[in-house]
């Protein structure tokens, strides 16, 4: 029923990709090297602990750590309709809180170089999988709270580039046009 709604979100997907000139990041190999064990039981992002002095006010200087704010969290899910509890610090929290599909977003989107969690490369791998199906039945109302679409092709979430990413809020605007202005037209079911 929703084959004109999916085919115009594919020719978006397929907008996006041609528009978007995506440029590597790269990465700190030994920030990517010595990502800390601990990383692999939650969303930590990258993050890892920093070492560095205390300084007294006489100048001496005393070894310390800065450990990653690590905080049990759960976000809600539109894929899944449920509650996601996680392990995540503090940054990630932020990144899920600013994406426009939350959770589902930053899963879909990060890289498995950052995610590192067994759980959320699994979840990954579900949600591009619920998502490629989904998008061949698309509905024009099918929509979540904050009026974006609810069942984005994966190619779009590639196309976006990592969280985090240069210009990531650019295409989730354009992205959000482009499908409203899709679902503004007339819904006319194929003969």
């Amino acid at each position: 029923g929703g084959s004109v709604l999916a085919t115009s979100v594919r020719e978006m997907a397929v907008r996006l990709k041609q528009c978007v000139k995506r440029q590597p990041r790269t990465r700190d190999p030994a920030k990517v090297n010595n990502l800390m064990k601990r990383g692999t039981r939650g969303l930590y992002g990258g993050k890892i602990i920093q070492f560095g002095n205390r300084v007294s006010f006489s100048e001496t200087k005393n070894r310390r750590t800065w450990k990653p704010n690590v905080q049990s969290k759960r976000f809600w899910s539109e894929t899944y309709n449920r509650f996601l509890q996680f392990r995540m610090v503090a940054a990630v929290i932020k990144r899920v809180k600013a994406l426009p599909h939350g959770i589902d977003d930053y899963l879909m989107r990060t890289p498995r170089l950052i995610l590192r969690f067994p759980k959320a490369i699994k979840m990954q791998k579900n949600l591009l999988r619920i998502h490629t199906r989904r998008t061949d039945n698309l509905h024009p109302t099918e929509t979540n709270p904050k009026g974006i679409p609810a069942y984005l092709p994966p190619a779009v979430f590639l196309a976006r580039g990592p969280v985090g990413g240069p210009g990531g809020s650019q295409h989730v605007r354009e992205a959000v046009e482009a499908a409203a202005r899709a679902a503004a037209e007339p819904f006319s079911p194929p003969p």
